[in-house]
């Protein structure tokens, strides 16, 4: 499961709420392991061609905006919002979507100015990875922290997860300063364990380089700026 495609997968829980089961999708760095949940399933998701002409809107604005992400060495472009009432919300474009080709290109091989000059153009096509559209969701699934009795014979979670959770507790997300000048790190520090630890356990510490750019466009124009997490243009 850890090597299936975010991009043609998705995960989806079924929860049970008031004795009705209900769908929940948990976004994609979510952690899990609190919630409540009957069955977990891996489903895939759908593609949809987009279609935007400036002649179709009596608005500047196209009403969505796009992170580019670097996730392990692969550009990827995600919808990060969509203003309601906007041509991007008419046309059905979702938050949360991922840009597969975008004018026919793909999103991996997109520079910067290729998305400036597709962006502002006369028209604009995007192929879309997206959720289908799922009934009844849930949007505040059921946690084990906020229950204070639940049957753990019907709780997925198994014991040996919980056991492994209790060995790394005591890991700490450390958020690198304004200083820094290289690449964004997450940077896991292990209160507790020393190096002799690391020795008898075999487990190392790991480190994680996330690169995100932020770009808001409008119809016509580019508005906004790029922004990188580590502080560079």
């Amino acid at each position: 499961a850890h090597k299936l495609d975010p991009s043609n997968f998705y995960l989806r829980l079924k929860v049970c709420v008031e004795e009705q089961l209900l769908l929940y999708v948990p976004k994609l760095e979510e952690d899990i392991s609190d919630l409540l949940y009957k069955e977990i399933e891996i489903c895939p998701k759908t593609t949809k061609m987009i279609h935007f002409d400036k002649a179709e809107s009596c608005t500047l604005a196209y009403g969505f905006s796009i992170a580019v992400v670097d996730e392990e060495g692969t550009q990827k472009l995600h919808i990060t919002e969509v203003k309601a009432g906007g041509l991007a919300s008419a046309k059905g474009l979702l938050a949360g979507d991922e840009i597969l080709l975008l004018n026919g290109k793909p999103a991996s091989a997109l520079g910067v100015v290729d998305m400036r000059s597709a962006l502002v153009g006369p028209s604009l096509s995007l192929s879309v990875s997206t959720l289908p559209t799922l009934e009844p969701l849930c949007p505040f699934p059921p946690r084990r922290s906020n229950t204070a009795e639940y049957d753990t014979c019907t709780d997925i979670y198994s014991q040996n997860q919980e056991d492994i959770l209790d060995e790394v507790s005591g890991l700490t997300v450390v958020s690198p300063d304004d200083t820094l000048e290289d690449e964004s790190v997450l940077d896991l520090e292990n209160s507790g364990r020393n190096q002799a630890d690391y020795a008898e356990t075999g487990h190392k510490p790991f480190e994680r380089v996330s690169r995100v750019i932020v770009v808001t466009f409008e119809k016509g124009c580019l508005i906004g700026c790029l922004r990188v997490a580590d502080g560079r243009i």
